[in-house]
């Protein structure tokens, strides 16, 4: 069961590693695809394209969705003893 225990630990560091490097650059896509979808969604609302309107919507919200599923994921993924988000 300790060399199950080490296993998990270390791919559980490595995940959280990897994707706290590129978090930065994930979630910045994801504002900027959702701060789109939400100009081109009033956009939509003030000349009538309702059905633009509703894929802008969806997009934005989706987007929104993602990123907070990503930061989730590393909350999920902070190793024992680290910081302030550990869970032991």
């Amino acid at each position: 069961m300790k060399a199950h225990d080490a296993v998990t630990s270390s791919a559980r560091l490595a995940a959280f590693s990897l994707l706290s490097l590129i978090r930065p650059v994930v979630v910045g896509l994801l504002e900027f695809l959702a701060a789109i979808s939400l100009f081109g969604f009033l956009a939509c609302a003030l000349f009538g394209q309702w059905f633009v309107f509703t894929v802008l919507l969806v997009t934005g919200v989706v987007a929104t969705a993602l990123c907070w599923s990503y930061d989730a994921l590393l909350s999920r993924l902070v190793p024992f003893n680290y910081g302030l988000l550990s869970d032991g």
